[in-house]
């Protein structure tokens, strides 16, 4: 949930201040000016301990918090709308998952990424740009140097893109310039953002993306800097347009190429070095190139020690991107330098001076190099980058746009971006002097829970920069909190209309009741997101609770194939979830084990897996407070390492918001290992059906909270992998079996 939506989310709610300055702790960490602000305002003008809020102004849940603003609106166009025809809305974190799993798979795809085997930019110019204004993409939209394939899984990744002409244009542009678009073009998105203006105050409220319609507003009413300055938020929305290659215009004109001074590329990358104005001291010392914080100095050796003078360029490049973030530069956080590479901060340094030595060297036209390019080191750094980005899904997006303020900042190109720089308001809050109600006692905040995004009603045709963010393989969406209203709390006016709020007596209100339960009911219900349409359709509508977790339990006898099993639920729920395997009655690091992933589990189940050595309930705990989805293989094992193990108690009620799957075994008289008590407490409760024939064998489900559809007539083939028909069950032709023949000597 972002801070928007835990904010919307208090709306009709009984709060303590310790609530509300809890949020405001976490609003000024994000720096998070409108929440701040707004949290700021109730708890100045109350002196109460206990609020009813009510919100009438919900906040923009599109919109970036500070954090997020400052990293990326720099290195993004600012665009002016209309507020009634603005294009299309992107949440953060729809960007920040679709470019951090882009990176992943490009990775597992190809084994490196795109510009790290000797990439020298598109065109003559070296960077994509707009065909009519001629600007560069720059930040999160670099990624149009570079072209999006899909794999057998329809999974995204990057390529080297073939340009004949490194530009792009708008459908609209297509059509000024009289060109007709060839069939089959494929959208890529650009990304921009615009500032929503919206003035509050108790006489007066507007709101809009219009600069001028802004200007209007504020010169027809008269209003004041102060007035401004007390009742004016202005926050930034991500949205996306549309544009194509110009590749794929048929008609498409350009104008003749002027006669221009003929440049050298390594004559161009010195006089990025020699033009940057406040560099470190340069030394020439050994045969290590390094940047040293402590002294402030860059370390080269001589152009002769590298195999070519573009080589020595870019590992140049590399080492100045390193020297901006020294305090009296661009002060980025520079421990990771010190402590080497087993940090995420390590990590984060090196992805932005790469990425900085790549937009420096397409800037001067010379091919990059990585400052090491060997596949070991490859492999290596890019397994830990892509454990950051798992981690974070803001780490590639935060190191480019770094990166790109980086490369403005050796190249002076640093324009200061006054549209979103706010003050964050004074960070200790004072009760007001005045004379306070009677104290009542703390009362728990409620939460509404996180909306899991529905899968679109509409397949996007064209797959572009933002194209797979409807598809299956998206995480949760960030939705609407709508606004909630608690009926059966009435209270008078309320002054304060930014928030809120009038203290409420205790007694006139029973949390514990039923009808106040009801008034505070979450208005959506979250969902575990189940790739795997057959085991989906299999298990229902799996309910991701917010108190409490759910149980599966999984029943057979030898040889039933169970684990096999539960190798396929793995699979389909690490597409979104990380997950635990608690594999004990075969060990992780055996051969067997090793075997069924290798048959089961594709390369993004494998990354988002945990399987441990379970030797202690201290191992289990730490595996399912660390994981989504825990798999425990066998409740029996369970029971002889921790004696009295039992699901309800130990799992069911001890965790909040987990999914178990449990394995019991059968004996071969019908009896459950362990005891059955703990097998009925689950939730959902499976059972293997063996047959003569293995690739018969199914499960199917005694009990199932969660779906509708009549249990007796949903099998799953272990097998096949997949939901069997209602026909019957066909007789499986026989197995065949080779002879062995061999000689003894």
């Amino acid at each position: 949930m972002t801070l928007a939506q835990e904010f919307n989310s208090l709306n009709g709610l009984i709060v303590s201040r310790k609530t509300l300055e809890d949020l405001l702790m976490k609003a000024e960490k994000e720096k998070h000016t409108v929440v701040s602000k707004r949290v700021i305002k109730v708890l100045q003008a109350f002196a109460d301990d206990t609020f009813l809020i009510e919100i009438n102004n919900l906040i923009e849940p599109y919109g970036l918090n500070g954090v997020d603003a400052e990293m990326l609106l720099p290195t993004l166009e600012y665009i002016s709308e209309n507020h009634n025809d603005g294009l299309n809305a992107v949440s953060p974190d729809e960007i920040y998952n679709y470019i951090t799993d882009l990176i992943i798979n490009t990775i597992n795809k190809v084994g490196h990424l795109p510009w790290q085997k000797e990439w020298t930019g598109s065109g003559a110019s070296n960077s994509v740009m707009n065909y009519v204004s001629k600007k560069e993409y720059t930040g999160a939209n670099f990624i149009l140097n570079f072209d999006i394939k899909f794999d057998e899984n329809k999974q995204p990744y990057l390529v080297p893109a073939d340009f004949i002409q490194p530009y792009y244009l708008t459908f609209n542009q297509i059509e000024e310039a009289k060109v007709k678009l060839k069939k089959g073009s494929k959208a890529r998105r650009v990304i921009y953002y615009t500032l929503i203006h919206d003035y509050h105050s108790e006489h007066l409220k507007f709101k809009t993306n219009d600069n001028k319609k802004f200007g209007d507003f504020v010169k027809s009413n008269s209003l004041t800097k102060e007035d401004l300055k007390k009742n004016l938020t202005k926050f930034p929305v991500l949205k996306y347009y549309n544009v194509f290659r110009a590749d794929d215009c048929e008609g498409l004109k350009f104008p003749a190429v002027k006669e221009r001074k003929i440049t050298n590329p390594i004559a161009e990358a010195q006089a990025i070095i020699d033009g940057f104005k406040t560099p470190p001291k340069y030394t020439n010392i050994g045969d290590r190139a390094y940047y040293r914080p402590s002294t402030d100095e860059l370390n080269m050796p001589t152009i002769e020690a590298f195999t070519s003078e573009a080589f020595y360029y870019s590992t140049f490049f590399h080492e100045a991107v390193h020297s901006t973030g020294a305090e009296h530069r661009l002060n980025r956080d520079m421990t990771g330098t010190r402590n080497g590479g087993g940090s995420g901060n390590y990590a984060f340094e090196e992805l932005i001076a790469e990425l900085g030595a790549v937009f420096l060297c397409s800037e001067s036209g010379i091919l990059f190099h990585t400052k090491e390019n060997s596949a070991k080191y490859l492999k290596s750094w890019n397994n830990h980058l892509i454990d950051e980005l798992n981690d974070d899904n803001r780490f590639f997006l935060k190191a480019s746009a770094q990166a790109q303020k980086a490369s403005n900042h050796i190249l002076g190109r640093e324009v200061a971006n006054a549209e979103t720089k706010e003050k964050v308001e004074e960070k200790t809050i004072e009760k007001p002097i005045i004379e306070p109600s009677p104290k009542v006692g703390p009362v728990k905040k409620t939460i509404a829970k996180p909306i899991v995004k529905r899968k679109a009603k509409q397949k996007i045709k064209q797959p572009d920069l933002f194209g797979g963010l409807s598809g299956a393989d998206r995480r949760k969406k960030e939705s609407v909190i709508k606004e909630t209203i608690v009926k059966a709390i009435k209270e008078k006016a309320i002054k304060e209309k930014a928030i809120v709020s009038k203290p409420i007596a205790k007694e006139n209100v029973n949390r514990n009741s039923l009808a106040y339960k009801m008034a505070n009911k979450p208005t959506k219900v979250d969902y575990f997101k189940i790739e795997n349409k057959d085991i989906a359709e299999f298990l229902g509508e799996i309910e991701h609770k917010e108190k409490e977790s759910i149980v599966i339990s999984l029943t057979g006898g030898q040889g039933s194939m169970k684990t096999r099993m539960c190798f396929q639920f793995m699979n389909a729920l690490a597409q979104n979830y990380k997950v635990g395997h608690a594999s004990i009655e075969e060990h992780p690091e055996s051969s067997l084990y090793y075997n069924k992933a290798e048959e089961y589990l594709n390369a993004k189940a494998l990354q988002n897996i945990e399987a441990p050595e379970i030797k202690s309930v201290s191992d289990l705990d730490k595996l399912i407070r660390n994981n989504d989805i825990i798999i425990i293989d066998s409740f029996s094992k369970m029971q002889e390492m921790h004696k009295g193990f039992e699901v309800d108690k130990d799992l069911r009620k001890k965790y909040d918001g987990k999914l178990f799957i449990v394995i019991f075994q059968q004996t071969t008289d019908g009896k459950m290992r362990g005891g059955s008590k703990s097998q009925f407490d689950a939730d959902v409760v499976l059972f293997t059906e063996k047959k003569a024939d293995y690739r018969q064998n199914y499960i199917w489900a005694d009990k199932n909270r969660y779906q509708n559809k009549p249990l007796d007539t949903l099998k799953f083939n272990i097998f096949n992998k997949k939901l069997q028909g209602d026909e019957p069950e066909a007789v499986a032709e026989p197995l065949r079996t080779k002879k062995l023949s061999f000689t003894v000597n």
